[in-house]
């Protein structure tokens, strides 16, 4: 006589039956952690392009870049979620493991840094002259503590991703996603500029210099995937393939950064290419050369597209911009006149800046909360420095 089959219990059925934090993590998926933060860095990456090509832009443009900035928002909260999700996997998975403080340190170095300056920033918020404008944030940046957390949670996915495909795919989609908005206006088609609101200058951004970061971080993305083309695919077909596809995406890139005219953007990148040559053939030699290579396609690329832009003007008030500084630093004589005109009528911001850290010189005035100082000071329309070191100062 045949013994009944014995009928698994379905997965539902197995999570029913938890009944400690333990048990639920123990039966997760080993990979959960992996797929989770890789899905959604994915999407940050790809979000500039999927949101021009699927969202209706109906009404004013700003509702649609509050949109996008909602849509960040809530992958950086998710993040966030991740982060309490990670600690409890690290706590139940891996057990109660003790170690001492320096290997403590030593492993979580990173985790603890950021969460010292999200910490610092929380009490920067708390002791603001206006808590509620730091927590929130103004009506047009939206910069407050909350968009800060989002960024914390945003972190906390990209710190996740180990594995190399996952690596692989966030960057390749993000490089590829600003290559087809550098390609729309390479193109710079009238009907498909008007049907998505797109310009060469500015892209989908408010202004030229946000589509010039964008397009910075974006080139060294396609860089180091031009390079790494080796490592992901055995093929000499698919390498080459591949070494087109990204040489074409940098070629792109590189004409949507001279179209931008971002002057801060082009500095660094010439500076990021240059260090990471030095680095590739420290580290890699053979790996060295297709960093040179990739560098020369943007040089390349950069040199037909400038049709446009006055580099002679540029260097010259770039070198104009630095003497100035430096007289000012040494405490000569200089007319007041030609300190605002520094990057781009932006010296009086950083001069007054760096008096506000002075006044306030352990938590600042909070987040998104400079606007009121300013006016003080007699700089109207303007309520942050431009420059990320003194804006943390």
């Amino acid at each position: 006589m045949e013994k009944p089959k014995h009928k698994e219990p379905s997965r539902w059925q197995r999570l029913n039956s938890l009944k400690t934090l333990a048990e639920l993590f123990q039966v997760l998926p080993e990979k959960s952690p992996a797929v989770t933060s890789c899905s959604l860095m994915s999407l940050l990456a790809v979000l500039p392009a999927l949101a021009t090509l699927v969202f209706s832009r109906g009404g004013e443009i700003t509702d649609w870049y509050h949109w996008l900035f909602m849509m960040m928002k809530i992958i950086g909260n998710l993040g966030l979620l991740f982060a309490v999700f990670m600690f409890f996997w690290r706590r139940y998975r891996k057990g109660n493991r003790t170690v001492s403080l320096w290997v403590y340190v030593k492993l979580n170095g990173l985790w603890i840094f950021l969460l010292a300056m999200l910490g610092w920033s929380i009490l920067s918020t708390l002791f603001s002259t206006n808590p509620t404008l730091s927590f929130a944030g103004d009506s047009y940046r939206k910069d407050g503590l909350e968009s800060y957390l989002a960024y914390a949670g945003i972190f906390a996915l990209a710190l996740q991703l180990r594995e190399q495909k996952h690596v692989m795919l966030v960057l390749n989609l993000f490089a590829g996603s600003a290559a087809l908005l550098a390609f729309v206006g390479w193109l710079n088609h009238p009907q498909v500029n008007e049907t998505f609101q797109i310009t060469p200058e500015k892209s989908i951004f408010c202004n030229s210099n946000h589509y010039g970061y964008y397009i910075c971080m974006s080139i060294m993305a396609a860089v180091l995937l031009f390079a790494a083309d080796r490592l992901v695919a055995r093929r000499k077909w698919l390498v080459r393939g591949l070494l087109l596809l990204h040489g074409l995406e940098l070629a792109l890139l590189a004409h949507a950064l001279i179209q931008s005219q971002t002057l801060g953007a082009l500095l660094a990148v010439a500076l990021a290419l240059i260090a990471l040559i030095v680095l590739a053939f420290w580290v890699n030699r053979k790996r060295a050369w297709l960093v040179v290579l990739a560098t020369l396609i943007v040089i390349g690329s950069a040199a037909i597209s400038n049709n446009a832009w006055n580099f002679s003007s540029e260097s010259s008030r770039l070198f104009a911009d630095f003497s100035v500084i430096s007289e000012t630093i040494a405490g000569e004589a200089v007319d007041q006149d030609a300190i605002n005109r520094v990057g781009s009528g932006r010296g009086k911001l950083l001069i007054s800046a760096v008096s506000f850290i002075a006044e306030r010189p352990v938590f600042g005035y909070g987040p998104d909360n400079l606007g009121a100082r300013y006016r003080e000071a007699g700089v109207l329309n303007n309520d942050r420095p431009h420059n990320e070191i003194i804006q943390f100062a």
